[in-house]
């Protein structure tokens, strides 16, 4: 009996293709296991976690109760529409966690905060509302579509726990 490259080929990139997922999955649990390891955790009175988060999943943006975004694993819904001048107040950031259920992290909790990322920071922007550090407001620059990134950036270890896929911002001339 002989074996060709075209007969054992599907064989090989199986025998690959598993070893490559076996891989792949063996680094995830490393970069999970490794965390951020168990930094200061900022004063928390208020209830809630302050400090390490092991994992989260997902993030949903409200403004006066009503949905924005929401995303929970690669799963997304939403996106934000400013007329130029216009700003997007109180929108709230909760995070969630793997089951989708709301990570509680106190307002005075000082080493855990909200960043944005914009790929065309000229078109919109975010502010702080101040004194409230899970709420913050989007305001539309110029005519335009760009695109953001919600984190939860960790001060302390300079990281994020999550960063959320790509929120569509479209910035429309003024009314």
């Amino acid at each position: 009996m002989y074996f060709t490259l075209r007969s054992i080929g599907p064989l090989i990139s199986g025998v690959f293709r598993a070893r490559a997922v076996t891989l792949a999955a063996a680094v995830l649990a490393a970069t999970l296991a490794a965390g951020c390891g168990d930094g200061p955790s900022g004063p928390g009175t208020d209830d809630g976690t302050c400090g390490h988060i092991d994992f989260a999943g997902g993030v949903d943006l409200q403004s006066a109760g009503v949905p924005v975004f929401h995303q929970f694993g690669f799963q997304t819904t939403g996106d934000i529409t400013i007329p130029v001048g216009g700003t997007l107040h109180g929108v709230e950031v909760t995070f969630l966690d793997g089951d989708g259920l709301p990570i509680v992290i106190p307002n005075d909790c000082d080493i855990m905060r909200v960043e944005t990322d914009f790929l065309d920071p000229s078109i919109a922007e975010m502010q702080r509302e101040p004194g409230l550090r899970w709420r913050i407001d989007f305001t539309g620059k110029k005519v335009g579509t760009t695109t953001v990134r919600v984190e939860l950036w960790h001060t302390v270890q300079r990281h994020f726990h999550f960063r959320s896929e790509p929120i569509q911002v479209t910035v429309t001339p003024a009314l």
